[in-house]
């Protein structure tokens, strides 16, 4: 009895000690302790908020323009807000700084740009000063918003009537050198000899070849006077033939300046009566006339030609 009891109790001690491995084995593995001695992650830093725009507003301010004495009432609502920076000596009204910087950059756009347009240039003037941009001592941040740009009313008067006067010296010099053409093209190439003079009109009434030769002597009197020569002696008998008490006085000025409107298109329809080149051109004869001393021939033309003066 006592030789079986330690070997009992062996191996229940044995059957024990199996089993408490067994089940060590089968737990799961637990997340060791963190180390008390290793440091926590630090928290991200706060930004702290950007400061809000203060405005200052803008009233119509003169701003240059691209002609003298012409300036632009510049108006606008000025944006501002400190750059996070300090300036080397603090500033004690920084809403001036930042009207002031505005004003500065609206002289220098606005002062390449025409009067007239205002309306334009305005809306291009409010894109460049609606971005965000540092004033000169880099301490505050600025823009600009609701900007206008207007005339005096004078002065915008005053523009459009010098925009007209333009408009008609323009056109006034267009008809001067029209004018200068056309009697370039006449006295150098119509009217250079009576055969071109001829030629020219018979272009314009190809059908009307009777009334052409009908109009030779005519032609070479005008031919002869805007070259400042004698009549051909080719056509000089259609002009000065032999006279007798039968024969017709040779053509005076009035049936020369017919022929001459007839070779210038300018003969009068009488369904559409009088032509205002026509009078131009007749105004223009007459004053010739009159200052060659030609008073008389000039008389005939305005009796002739011209409607009567209604104070006369």
């Amino acid at each position: 009895m006592s030789t079986y009891l330690p070997w009992t109790f062996l191996a229940v001690t044995l059957a024990a000690a199996t089993g408490l491995i067994v089940v060590k084995r089968a737990e799961p593995s637990r997340p060791r302790p963190r180390d008390a001695h290793r440091p926590a992650a630090e928290p991200e830093p706060v930004q702290p908020a950007e400061p809000p725009f203060q405005e200052v507003h803008l009233d119509r301010i003169a701003v240059p323009s691209a002609l003298p004495d012409y300036d632009f009432l510049f108006s606008a609502s000025v944006w501002w807000r400190p750059a996070g920076t300090e300036g080397p000596v603090p500033h004690g009204n920084r809403s001036g700084i930042a009207a002031a910087h505005v004003i500065r950059r609206a002289r220098e756009f606005t002062r390449n740009e025409r009067p007239e347009r205002h309306g334009s240039v305005q809306y291009i003037l409010e894109e460049a000063l609606g971005s965000h941009t540092l004033d000169e001592t880099a301490t505050l941040v600025v823009m600009a918003t609701d900007v206008t740009l207007a005339l005096v009313p004078e002065d915008r008067d005053r523009l459009r009537k010098l925009a007209g006067l333009r408009k008609e010296e323009d056109t006034w010099e267009q008809e001067r050198q029209y004018e200068r053409s056309r009697r370039k093209y006449l006295s150098d190439e119509v009217l250079q000899t009576p055969g071109s003079a001829a030629v020219w009109w018979l272009a314009r009434h190809e059908e009307d070849i009777e009334r052409a030769v009908s109009l030779l002597g005519p032609f070479a009197q005008l031919s002869a006077a805007s070259n400042n020569t004698e009549i051909a002696t080719l056509f000089r008998h259609l002009v000065q033939g032999p006279t007798t008490a039968t024969d017709e006085p040779p053509p005076d000025i009035v049936t020369c300046v017919t022929a001459l409107l007839e070779l210038l298109d300018l003969a009068t329809d009488p369904a559409e009566g009088e032509s205002a080149e026509r009078e131009s051109f007749v105004l223009r004869l007459e004053g010739w006339l009159e200052s060659v001393g030609r008073s008389e021939e000039a008389a005939r033309l305005r009796a002739h030609f011209l409607p009567p003066d209604p104070e006369e």
